[in-house]
Order: structure tokens, then C-alpha cells, then sequence
């Protein structure tokens, strides 16, 4: 989606949403302004956050952890991959989810690898 992320990950035993949040939001946000620095530095003033102390931040996510929710049954996991490919389509950007360029639905229907790299062994059989 141009504004927001859908992820759906199956964590490590132990692994902890915020540290796995971190370690996605981090490396990419340091790249976004960085790209907007040399490439685009009119618009990195819309991302300034200015702490009382005079130190300037730029905030590229939304604030919060996001948006999560534990899947308990292979049908809830596989409901909300179908959902999150339909996404665009629903928003009417594009007219098929194999259009969608960052969509991981080529792959989830071919087989094939994409953009976004799958591992179909991990997901747990419908009838789980």
C-alpha cells in the first residue's frame, strides 16, 4: 500500500513483536532519510519532529507498535494473507493482486518468487 505495511510473520520461539518492528522500521527509516536528504531535502521537513531541547528528529513512521494480532488457526493465517493481496485491489489501485507490484500474490499463486520472497513451508495445512 503507498501509506502502510501489512506483514504477516510467523516469529522465532522467544522473538518479541517490538524487537522484530525494530528491526524492519529502524533500517528503512534510516534509509528514507537519508534518500531524502541528497535526493528530495524540501520534503524531509514535513517528516521534522522538534524536541523542546532543540533536537531535531524525523519521524517516518507512524507512532505506536502497529497493528498486531495473533493468528491461532491455519484458517485465520490463511484469511488474512488473502486479505492483505486483496488489499489494492480493494482500494482500486490496481484491478488483480498480481498486479500489485509489492505483493507477495504472484508468488502465493505460482509458486514463483517475486519481490517479496515467501516460505510456504512454514504456513500450517487448512485442515491444521
Amino acid at each position: 500500500m503507498p501509506e502502510h505495511v501489512h506483514l504477516v510473520i510467523l516469529p522465532h520461539e522467544g522473538a518479541k513483536i517490538s524487537d522484530i518492528l525494530y528491526r524492519i522500521k529502524r533500517p528503512m527509516s534510516t534509509r528514507v532519510v537519508s534518500w531524502l536528504k541528497k535526493n528530495k531535502p524540501a520534503f524531509l521537513s514535513r517528516l521534522e519532529q522538534r524536541h523542546p531541547d532543540g533536537r531535531v528528529m524525523y519521524h517516518f513512521w507512524q507512532a505506536g507498535g502497529g497493528y498486531d494480532r495473533n493468528l491461532r488457526t491455519a484458517q485465520e493465517i490463511y484469511e488474512k494473507i488473502q486479505y492483505v493481496h486483496q488489499n489494492p485491489v480493494r482500494r482500486k489501485l490496481v484491478a488483480t493482486a498480481m498486479e500489485w507490484p509489492w505483493s507477495s500474490d504472484r508468488a502465493w499463486e505460482t509458486g514463483q518468487e517475486g519481490q517479496i520472497p515467501l516460505d510456504l513451508s512454514s504456513l500450517p495445512d487448512v485442515g491444521a
